[in-house]
Order: C-alpha cells, then structure tokens, then sequence
C-alpha cells in the first residue's frame, strides 16, 4: 500500500495547507460520501453482478495489469495507467481491484486540492464556495465515474499536476538557461506520462508552454522577443517532428470512431460541434440517468444509475452559478494569470471531447469536465455570486438562468 499510503499522505498536507480556505464540514461529508459509494459499488458488483470488476475498458485494464504482474510486458494501449495500477497491486497486502478504485478516488481528491493551490492568491482568506464542493468531491456522479478502474482520473491528475509545477518553478523569477532546462525535464517527464495515458497527452505540456513564452515576451525587449519567437518556432518545429505519427494516429482513432458510432452527427457539419457543446455540458440529465439500465447505457450498475441522476441534479443546479461567474473571470485573469492556464486547460478538453464524440460521452468524460469546470470557473468568495451583481438581484438572476438553461436540458436530454 505504499503507493495509496503516499496519496494520503500527500493530500493531508495539501489539507492542511488549505485549512482556512476549506470548509471543513463539507470536506468531511465528501470522504464519507466517497467511502459509501466505493462501498457501494464494490457490493453491487460482486452480489449482484458475480464481477470483480466493471465492464468495457475497465476489464481491459484489470486484465492488464493482471497480465503485467505475470511478466507480459507488451501489447497494451495506454500502458501508462496499466503500469500505475500494476504497481499500486505490488505494494498492497493482496490482489484486488479494490486498491485501484480507492486510489483513483484519492487521486479524485488530490487533483481538487491541488487545482485549488494553483489558484491560492486569489483566495485572500476566503472559503472554498459550497457549489464547488457540490460539483467535484462530493458530487456523486464525478465520484462513481472516475473511482472505477479507467484511466482518465489519472489523466486529470497529470495534467492538475503539471500546471501545478510550472507555477511551483516559476513563483521565482528565474533566469532564461534555467528555464530551458527546466522546460526540457519539463516536456521530457509530462510529455512521456500523459502521452502514456491518452494519445493526445503530448497537447498539455506544450500549451503550458506556450502560453510561458507569451508571457515571456509580452515583458522583454525587442532583442529578446526575437530571439524567443525563433526559440517557439523551432520547439513547434520539433514538437511537430516528434510528434505528426501520434497526431495522425490520433486523428484516424477519432475517423473510426465516427465511422462506428458518430456518423449521424458528422452530417450535421459545424452545427454538430455546436450542438455538441451543450450535449457535453448538459448530459446525460438525472432523468436519462434512472433509466440507463432499459437502453441509455450500454454498460451500467444501478448505483451508478443513481449516482449519475443525483450528480447531474446538483450539477443542473450548480451550472447557473458558474455561468453567471463568467462575468468575472476577466478581470480575476488579468490580476491572476494562474486563471489563464485553468481556463485554457478545459477549454482544451471540452474541444476534444467534442470533436472526438459531438459531446456524446461516457460519465467519465463528465466528471472530468464537472471538476475541470469547478476549479477554472470558482470564484473565491463568501457569496455565490461575485459583486458584480447587486445583492437584490442574486436570487432572480440566478432563477432565469436557471429556468432558461438546466431546466429545458432536463427534458432535452431524455
């Protein structure tokens, strides 16, 4: 259990760190809630379902790791998470897929708390508002979607992580040599793990990049402008050399999947991509959720079935909030940059799930953009709202976002 023990470790001290920003009550009743449906889940699968382990991918991967553990050292797709789950089952006290969910859940919560750290200037001594926990730690949709043995919690881990690092790195000023090595161990170390995960994982390294040598710029002189312009010409230019055979592997995956499952929505042109925005944020809605096990889901428990009605109800009612919020994020990027890279972050995944699915996702997907969501979108403060709205106006601002937003998606998406 080493590997699950440093998680606990890891996110204590982040908890601590974060003791005057949480709100202690709701953090507690996460972990338990976390606890009940992990509970839950494993019961289900095993009373009911004589499994060990959910359906799909998540077999794929436990049959891998089992197979790993064996000496078979070839043939996996995303082998990075194959890995990571073969190593947490050889530092736990027996074999069981129960090691993995747990970890995954505690890498759920370590990727909250650390995304909450990138954001810690702007906090000032205020709490972490009440929405935020509704639609990450203690939403019962995220929580049963990445608990399970699938990879992309720990996707979303990385990439919290690496954005993290950078700001870690670079809350000194540092000189221009010291940033290219550590740009290089850099791409080396993130480019090598995500990439190992997701195909397209390579993308979040560079963007963060990227947007560093923006920022570089905006603040040298002539000279130095030039010569970082030339510098980001031929990081694109090896970056595209390195990495036009996964790119291009990358975009056959997606013309198969719409080959498969998808053709419908190509024909629909760029009005499916917009549609697929809304599909991506608004579905599945809590009453398709109840009714996953008639035809909706493919695969399903029906703790899940619940715990995905119930999550996309708080979300439903939660998604109002952050909507109105926007009108703030402005501003709060141009006194905080941390702000730029969190909303770049999603705006990078909503873009690929579209294009990938038109917005037709698993609840993994979701979960990963409800946390996603949370933390690009909070807004640091005792009311729900930011001042730019009168109090008076708070709740009915709200009410019409709400009826002419979540309200019609409910019905929409059944």
């Amino acid at each position: 259990m080493l590997i699950i023990f440093a998680e606990i470790l890891i996110l204590f001290f982040f908890l601590k760190k974060q003791r005057f920003i949480h709100r202690n009550l709701l953090l507690f009743i996460s972990l338990l809630l976390q606890a009940v449906i992990l509970t839950l889940y494993r019961v289900e699968l095993t009373s009911i379902w004589n499994r060990q382990v959910y359906w799909s991918d998540a077999e794929y991967y436990w049959n891998g790791i089992l197979q790993l553990l064996d000496g078979n050292m070839g043939g996996f797709n995303n082998f990075g998470y194959i890995l990571y789950g073969a190593l947490i089952q050889m530092t736990s006290p027996f074999k069981s897929v129960f090691w993995n969910n747990l970890s995954n859940l505690l890498i759920l919560d370590l990727s909250f708390v650390i995304g909450l750290e990138i954001l810690r200037d702007e906090f000032l001594g205020k709490k972490v508002p009440t929405y935020v926990y509704l639609t990450t730690i203690l939403n019962p949709l995220v929580i049963y979607s990445l608990l399970r043995n699938l990879k992309d919690v720990l996707f979303l881990f990385l990439t919290i992580l690496s954005v993290y690092i950078y700001f870690i790195y670079f809350k000194r000023r540092r000189s221009l040599p010291s940033q290219v090595v550590f740009f290089t161990l850099y791409l080396i170390f993130f480019i090598t793990s995500l990439v190992s995960v997701r195909p397209w994982g390579f993308i979040i390294p560079f963007l963060v990049l990227f947007v560093h040598f923006f920022r570089l710029i905006s603040v040298q002189r002539l000279g130095m402008k030039l010569a970082l312009v030339v510098l980001l010409l031929i990081l694109i230019y090896v970056f595209i050399s390195l990495y036009l055979k996964n790119i291009i592997i990358w975009l056959e995956a997606r013309e198969n999947l719409l080959e498969k499952g998808y053709s419908e929505y190509k024909k629909l042109g760029v009005l499916g991509y917009f549609l697929g925005v809304f599909r991506l944020i608004l579905g599945p809605g809590p009453i398709r959720s109840m009714f996953g096990s008639q035809r909706y889901f493919q695969f399903y428990t029906y703790i899940g079935n619940v715990c995905s009605s119930i999550g996309s109800l708080l979300w439903y009612f939660t998604l109002p909030i952050y909507v109105i919020n926007l009108k703030s994020i402005p501003k709060i990027t141009g006194r905080f940059p941390s702000r730029i890279f969190s909303l770049l972050i999603l705006a990078l995944f909503v873009v690929i799930y579209v294009y990938f699915y038109y917005g037709s996702t698993e609840l993994r997907f979701r979960g990963v953009i409800y946390v996603l969501t949370s933390i690009s979108l909070l807004i640091p403060s005792e009311r729900v709202i930011n001042s730019n709205f009168k109090s008076s106006n708070l709740i009915s601002v709200y009410a019409l976002t709400l009826l002419f937003l979540t309200i019609p998606a409910i019905f929409l998406s059944i």
